[in-house]
């Protein structure tokens, strides 16, 4: 990539960094999958003019950092959240929380059925796609 961090790897760098994550939602979809649901729509004739969901499911951000705190000891990881207001505040002054703002009270739920049933699509559990973003993270960060 041309060395720009996207708002994944913002939001990854802040928990593993030890900043207390908001009460958010967020759609975990691995590039993985994308590539994986790719590959089974060109594959198939059922597949022709339909849209499919790569999203697996959602996970709230304290349920990220927990998860990280766990399988990352050695890092900062803060289980604290962040009250719904302070966010609002502190997106004035970082780009993180900036990001996370828009998200501030937002449900998502995206209905991946289809391209379970249409094209046998297995997604990987969120847990795991999780946990490689933060591998892949602390292997390449500077």
């Amino acid at each position: 990539m041309d060395g720009k961090k996207s708002s994944t790897d913002q939001i990854t760098e802040m928990l593993l960094k030890g900043t207390s994550s908001p009460n958010v939602i967020y759609p975990v979809g691995d590039v993985r999958e994308l590539a994986d649901l790719h590959i089974l729509d060109m594959q198939s004739e059922r597949a022709d003019g339909k849209r499919f969901i790569v999203e697996a499911e959602e996970m709230a951000m304290p349920q990220m950092a927990r998860l990280l705190k766990e399988n990352y000891p050695d890092r900062k990881v803060s289980t604290m959240v962040i009250p719904d207001f302070l966010i609002t505040i502190m997106a004035k002054f970082q780009v993180q929380m900036k990001v996370l703002n828009t998200m501030v009270g937002l449900k998502y739920h995206r209905d991946n059925s289809k391209a379970k049933e249409l094209l046998g699509w297995k997604p990987r559990p969120t847990m795991q796609t999780v946990l490689d973003m933060a591998a892949y993270y602390v292997e390449n960060e500077k």
